[in-house]
C-alpha cells in the first residue's frame, strides 16, 4: 500500500524556517513526493519556546528543554483534531513532543536525538542540574512519546540506540538528515571551490550560536596554535560568540547571517568558498546539520566523536573525526591544528574529501533520500 498523503508537523513556521530550518527542509523535500498538509504548532510562545529549543545568550547555554505535561497534551489534541482534518496515511512529526499520547493514524516521529542521549552528555548544564526526580520526569516523557509512535526515526545510529535503551520495545529507524541551507546556495559554493585560488590566510569557518558547547574555544586555540607555528590561520565565525572573541586579531565575525537575505547568501557563497574547511570540535550535537551542508558544498569537516554526524563523516571520509583519548582542551586542540597541517599538505587528499563529501550528500545525507525511504518502509509495513 503506497502512502497517498501524509501531516508534516512542526513547532514554528515551516515558510520562514522560524525557529529551525529542519522542517521547512524537510517539507520542501517531502512535497515533492506525496500530497503533504502541514501542522505548525506554536513556537511563539514563552512555554513551548522553553520546551523545544535551546536559548542562547553571548555564546553561552542558558536553558534547555522542559517537558509541561499540560502543552504536551496540548499539542496531542491539535495532531489529533488535524488528523481528523486531514485524513492522512501517515504523521510525520520533526518534534517528538507530539506525542506524549497515542494520536489517530499510523505515525513517525523524527527528531535529531531522544532525550536521553542528552541527558547522557556533560555539556548541558541545565540537563545535569536535574534532580533525580527531574531527570526521571524528563525519561518519562521521552519514553511515553517513542512508545506513542510506530516508528521512531531518528538520524544517527547512536541516537536509535539510546532510543531502545529508553524504550526496549521502540521500532527505532535511522534515516540521515540532509542540509537546511539552499541547496542553490550551496552548488554555487561547490562551483567557486573549484575555481577558487589560494589564498593568503587559511580560513577555518566555524558555526554555530552556542560558543561554548560548539567547542569555539578549542577551534580558536587551534587557530593560534596553527599562527605560533607560522601558519597565518583565521577563524572565521558565522552565528555568536562572546563579544572578547569576535574582536580577537585572528577571528573574522560575521554575527548571524540568513541565506535567504540577498546580502548575506553572497557572504556566506564568499566564506564557504575561501574556507578551508569547516572546524566543528562540538562538545555535543545531536546532529550538526552544518557539517551536512559543507559536504554539499565541497568543504571537508574537522570534528569531534561527540557530533551525530561524526558518524557520517567517519563513514564516508568527507573530513576527519578527531578521537579524544583524554578530556584535555589544550591536547584537543592541538590536534586540529594537526589536522589543519595534514589538509594542508595534501591537496590530492583535501580536494578526494570534498568530492566524497558532495557523493555523501547525494546519496546519503539527504532529506528526499532519506524521506523516500521512509514511506517505502512505512508502505511496506502497511502492506
Amino acid at each position: 500500500m503506497s502512502i497517498q498523503r501524509v501531516l508534516l508537523v512542526g513547532i514554528g513556521d515551516f515558510a520562514t524556517g522560524f525557529q529551525s530550518g529542519r522542517p521547512r527542509a524537510v517539507h520542501e523535500a517531502l512535497r515533492d513526493l506525496v500530497p503533504t498538509s502541514l501542522l505548525e504548532l506554536g513556537a511563539a510562545s514563552r512555554h513551548s519556546f522553553r520546551l523545544a529549543r535551546v536559548l542562547n545568550s553571548l555564546g553561552q547555554t542558558h536553558r534547555l528543554p522542559t517537558r509541561e505535561r499540560g502543552l504536551l497534551r496540548r499539542y496531542t489534541d491539535a495532531l489529533n483534531r488535524a488528523i481528523d482534518r486531514t485524513q492522512p496515511d501517515l504523521v510525520l512529526s520533526t518534534t517528538s513532543l507530539v506525542f506524549d499520547s497515542p494520536v489517530n493514524a499510523p505515525s513517525l516521529g523524527w527528531p535529531d536525538a531522544p532525550l536521553n542521549l542528552m541527558l547522557d552528555s556533560t555539556a548541558y548544564p541545565h540537563l545535569g542540574a536535574l534532580t533525580p526526580a527531574g531527570r526521571a520526569r524528563f525519561e518519562d516523557a521521552e519514553r511515553r512519546a517513542i512508545q506513542n509512535q510506530d516508528v521512531a526515526a531518528f538520524p544517527t545510529r547512536r541516537g536509535a540506540r539510546f532510543a531502545r535503551e529508553l524504550s526496549p520495545t521502540a521500532n527505532a529507524r535511522t534515516y540521515a538528515f540532509g542540509q537546511n541551507a539552499d541547496h542553490g546556495m550551496l552548488h554555487e559554493v561547490q562551483l567557486r571551490r573549484r575555481n577558487t585560488t589560494a589564498q593568503p590566510e587559511i580560513d577555518l569557518l566555524f558555526v554555530g550560536v552556542d560558543w561554548l558547547r560548539k567547542g569555539g574555544a578549542i577551534a580558536l586555540r587551534a587557530v593560534e596554535l596553527l599562527r605560533g607555528r607560522g601558519i597565518p590561520a583565521r577563524l572565521v565565525v558565522v552565528g555568536a560568540c562572546p563579544v572578547a572573541i569576535a574582536r580577537h586579531p585572528h577571528v573574522r565575525y560575521l554575527g548571524h547571517l540568513y541565506s535567504r537575505n540577498p546580502a548575506d547568501r553572497a557572504v556566506i557563497v564568499d566564506e564557504m568558498a575561501r574556507a578551508t574547511a569547516l572546524i566543528f570540535p562540538t562538545r555535543a550535537d545531536n546532529f550538526g546539520a552544518v557539517a551536512a551542508e559543507a559536504a554539499l558544498a565541497g568543504l571537508p569537516v574537522l570534528t569531534s566523536p561527540h557530533a551525530g554526524v561524526a558518524e557520517y563523516v567517519e563513514s564516508h571520509g568527507f573530513g576527519l573525526v578527531l578521537p579524544e583519548p583524554v578530556h584535555d582542551a589544550a591536547a584537543i586542540a592541538a590536534d586540529y591544528a594537526d589536522a589543519v597541517e595534514t589538509l594542508l599538505g595534501s591537496r590530492a587528499e583535501t580536494e578526494a574529501m570534498s568530492a566524497r563529501g558532495i557523493a555523501a550528500a547525494a546519496s546519503t545525507l539527504n532529506y528526499r533520500i532519506s524521506l523516500e525511504r521512509m514511506l517505502d518502509d512505512v508502505a511496506d509495513r502497511k502492506s
